[in-house]
């Protein structure tokens, strides 16, 4: 039975924090529960994202790690998930990581004291731009392997924003999925900095009629949609020789760094981990700059925060842009402890025919597409056009909620068994807790969901420049519409701003700017 949490103590203030213009300080207690405590202890070890990694690979080398659905020309339909370990995604990095280097030593002019240093110093990015899929996080794997920092590029910017951001963050090398390169070379003129583009899709899958997907060969296991022929191929080849950029698929540079090996060069805690840039509110994209010990405090003591049960390993559906820092975060927290992370299939009308194939267990949400979930379902219950079926899902559906808020728990055998097992299968069937994040998600619609999903819906905010975490609602909680308290090792408070007439003496609620400090 669930305990009702509406007046659970969940932050305290530091003493003597208050002063003239500004609110106490708050801090999270959830550590100075043992358990809690214990379970942060059991994930921590790691200050940088390459060490969450690294250490994920030599902790649980047998793991599926990462899975997409390899999509089949020659039937034209996506195929069922197919997965690489942790061990063999390390060995994947391990080639990539080389390549880089040395496919740059190749096109970088070594005479130039600049291009030296950069390539002794590892004192520069590596471009990524493509939806969601395994080789991103594989790319970004590669880069933090050798203190390379990842930059992620994004379509909704716009082509001069994609253009800014390569020049603003001087990207000698670009990841990117086949259809990007012609977009990339018609600029590749005002990218002076751009020397090599690397296609997450092998070259090799365009020869015959379908997409491999062997499963004992890592490397042609692929998920690509695309017009794109042999012929193209050629073309795309011929194009990039023109312009002076080394052109390499996913395969050709694990085969190059494969025989050309470097060790690692792992980065420090404080250095820079990715460049997140965002469209800002004026002018040109914004680049946050975010270091390692930032994401990896992250990834440890998020990993707190998943239900966990030592016979059965998290599972997360991944198709929230990975350009943005909440799903990145969520990628770190799955990889520390040792989960399996399943790539939606690039069409997003088939994000559903996803989750019922992958199972997650936990599924990251946003308002927008939370709501989408709640309309369809509402539809078939609450909001359905027979007046019975209706009735009856509105009597389900408010019961549900009341037992909710009275502490009684999400599970109704009499209306689950009759109803809500059914809708909960939308999402796999085995979701155990939804986080959302990015935007206020409704209360009536984080109410409907919990019950008819049969599932915990906690909420939280972040930044990017916190990556992704400040407050979040703690597992248990019954109320909807906020986002909780501070987590561990976060501290916030209010500071007056009165060119807005909010003031920290405002009553009922104190009122201001949020400032936030944390590791």
């Amino acid at each position: 039975m669930a305990v009702n949490n509406k007046l659970k103590l969940v932050s305290h203030t530091v003493p003597n924090s208050a002063a003239p213009g500004y609110s106490h300080i708050l801090e999270s207690i959830e550590l100075d529960d043992p358990a809690l405590r214990e379970k942060y202890e059991k994930h921590a070890g790691a200050n940088t994202v390459y060490e969450v990694f690294w250490n994920a690979v030599k902790k649980y080398p047998t793991n599926k790690y990462l899975g997409c659905r390899p999509f089949n020309r020659a039937t034209n339909m996506f195929e069922n998930y197919v997965f690489i370990t942790y061990e063999q995604a390390g060995a994947i990095v391990n080639d990539l990581a080389s390549g880089i280097i040395h496919v740059l030593s190749l096109h970088f002019d070594l005479s130039s004291p600049t291009h030296k240093k950069l390539i002794e110093n590892r004192n520069f990015g590596v471009g990524i731009y493509a939806d969601n899929r395994m080789e991103w996080a594989l790319a970004e794997r590669a880069s933090i392997t050798q203190s390379l920092f990842s930059v992620a590029l994004y379509d909704t910017l716009g082509a001069s924003s994609v253009e800014y951001i390569i020049n603003h963050s001087e990207l000698p090398i670009i990841f990117c999925s086949l259809s990007k390169i012609p977009k990339i070379l018609e600029m590749v003129d005002r990218l002076p900095t751009l020397k090599v583009i690397v296609s997450m899709d092998n070259f090799s899958n365009f020869e015959g009629s379908a997409v491999s997907t062997n499963k004992n060969n890592e490397d042609e296991i692929g998920h690509v949609i695309s017009g794109f022929s042999p012929d193209s191929i050629e073309i795309l080849k011929q194009w990039a020789a023109s312009k002076s950029i080394g052109l390499y698929d996913f395969k050709e540079l694990r085969k190059v760094g494969k025989s050309n090996p470097r060790p690692h060069v792992p980065p420090k805690p404080e250095d820079s981990y990715t460049l997140c840039y965002t469209s800002g509110t004026t002018g040109n994209p914004k680049g946050a700059i975010c270091t390692h010990i930032n994401y990896a405090f992250s990834a440890v003591y998020g990993s707190n925060y998943f239900p966990e049960n030592e016979n059965e390993i998290p599972i997360v559906f991944s198709y929230l842009p990975l350009a943005h820092t909440y799903a990145k975060c969520a990628e770190n927290i799955f990889t520390n402890m040792g989960g399996i992370i399943g790539y939606y299939c690039g069409d997003v009308s088939k994000i559903l025919e996803d989750c019922q194939l992958l199972k997650p267990t936990l599924f990251t949400g946003v308002p927008r597409i939370l709501s989408r979930l709640y309309a369809g379902l509402a539809a078939t219950t609450i909001d359905s056009p027979d007046p019975q079926v209706r009735q009856i899902g509105r009597i389900a559906v408010e019961e549900k909620i009341k037992n909710l808020k009275d502490g009684k728990g999400l599970v109704h055998k009499v209306w689950d068994e009759k109803i809500f097992n059914k809708a909960k299968a939308i999402l796999g069937g085995n979701v155990r807790r939804i986080y959302s994040g990015s935007a206020p998600l409704e209360p009536y619609v984080s109410d409907f969901l919990k019950v008819v999903l049969i599932t915990e819906i906690l909420e939280g905010y972040g930044l990017t420049e916190t990556a992704s975490v400040v407050t979040g609602q703690m597992a248990g909680v019954v109320t909807s519409g906020d986002i909780g308290s501070p987590k561990p090792k976060m501290q916030a408070r209010l500071r007056d701003a009165p060119e807005m007439e909010y003031l920290t003496t405002d009553k009922p609620c104190p009122r201001g700017e949020l400032l936030i400090r944390g590791p």
